[in-house]
């Protein structure tokens, strides 16, 4: 009695894994069918990131302009040295 009984139970999951298989199958072919919804958030998105990449490509990268080193290193120095006899 116990047999029959999973045997019954085996063959209900069964059925019911094939029949979830054949919807999952109609529904991706009824999504493929139906054009791709685009929210408002996303459109806002995109058109942001197109007018970034419009900007990016006018844009001059301007070099950068280093200090003498001497100036750095005599300034260095004096700090370092200063001999007002603090330290």
């Amino acid at each position: 009695m116990a047999y029959t009984i999973l045997l019954i139970g085996a063959m209900l999951v069964g059925i019911g894994w094939i029949a979830y298989g054949i919807w999952c199958y109609k529904e991706r072919q009824r999504e493929k069918e139906e054009p791709e919804q685009s929210t408002e958030h996303l459109q806002k998105v995109k058109k942001s990131f197109e007018e970034y990449t419009k900007k990016m490509e006018d844009y001059e990268l301007k070099p950068y302009e280093r200090k003498d080193k001497t100036e750095e290193t005599e300034a260095g120095r004096d700090r370092k040295h200063d001999d007002t006899g603090d330290n």
